[in-house]
């Protein structure tokens, strides 16, 4: 049975009518405890967020996050069909201080993933959450899709498409365009490395994101 661990900083910035506002988190853990071939235990948090408006008078936060547990199911393998196909299903529970939302709010996702040759995939998700915002639930809905090629070596690289939408009633969707290396150090240690770029106005003009992934069997 396989043990994956992943974390790393993540950080976001942006500039509207003259203010510059930022959020770094870290160590954005997650934990992988595979049960079976198809069935996994997994344990999410960001860990630590500082939070800055960028506006005068105003002080930054700082807070630990939420935890998120959740179970994953693969209904398809790549072998079989050319098909990966998982879904996960879990919810934050409110551990965190200031930044959590107060309530375990449910989430569920839709993973993917097929590969186009033997060394290019493409893989993305689809995302369902309610999170609490002042006291209420909302609706939230993100998806992706990723392109992954080889570089050189043990280098590979990702370019990503990301749309989110915070609050499906009342807020606009989120454009985002990321891409990043990875650098594989045998089958289980990877280093990886992202830019990220708002594409519209409500999105974050930039983010950026460094991590470290291990995989162990127990």
């Amino acid at each position: 049975k396989v043990v994956q661990i992943e974390a790393g900083l993540a950080s976001a910035r942006d500039t509207n009518a003259g203010a510059t506002a930022t959020r770094i988190s870290a160590p954005n853990t997650l934990v992988r405890l595979g049960m079976s071939s198809r069935v996994e235990f997994r344990m999410e948090m960001e860990g630590w967020i500082r939070q800055s408006s960028g506006r005068a008078g105003r002080a930054d936060e700082s807070s630990a996050s939420d935890l998120a547990l959740a179970a994953e199911y693969q209904l398809l393998k790549a072998g079989a069909r050319g098909l990966d196909l998982a879904v996960i299903a879990g919810a934050t529970l409110p551990t965190g201080g200031s930044a959590s939302s107060g309530n375990a709010d449910p989430f569920a996702r839709l993973v993917w993933n097929t590969p186009l040759s033997t060394a290019v995939s493409l893989a993305g998700t689809f995302n369902w959450s309610a999170p609490s915002a002042d006291s209420e639930r909302v609706r939230a809905l993100d998806a992706s899709v990723v392109l992954g090629t080889p570089l050189w070596g043990a280098w590979s690289a990702f370019w990503e498409g990301v749309v989110r939408h915070q609050d499906v009633d009342t807020d606009a969707a989120t454009w985002l365009a990321n891409a990043g290396v990875l650098r594989a150090f045998g089958p289980n240690l990877q280093l990886d490395a992202w830019l990220g770029r708002g594409l519209n106005d409500v999105a974050p003009d930039w983010r950026f994101g460094v991590g470290v992934g291990y995989r162990f069997t127990r």
